[in-house]
């Protein structure tokens, strides 16, 4: 949801997409840029950081649709250990 947030108002808001772009230009070198380089763009990460307040991720599930074949998680006990039996999501299951 959170880069989702973030194409949104970017795509709803010339400006943003303007310097963003700007900034990304700006930076020398080869692409793609180094995960260093990226760090160091201060409007790159306030939209992050922005979208990350106003949509904060893993707020809410992601459904698992198992369509054609069974998915199988293995049991956990409740301090993380695997325990004898599985979770099985059935094929067609919503």
């Amino acid at each position: 949801m959170t880069f989702t947030m973030i194409f949104f108002h970017v795509s709803h808001n010339s400006s943003i997409l303007t310097r963003l772009r700007a900034e990304l230009n700006s930076v020398p070198g080869t692409r793609p840029l180094s995960l260093r380089q990226i760090e160091q763009l201060p409007y790159l990460n306030a939209v992050i950081i922005e979208a990350l307040r106003m949509m904060p991720g893993g707020s809410s599930r992601v459904g698992r649709i198992a369509v054609d074949h069974a998915i199988t998680y293995p049991r956990l006990s409740k301090d993380g250990q695997m325990v004898e039996g599985e979770h099985v999501i059935p094929p067609g299951y919503e």
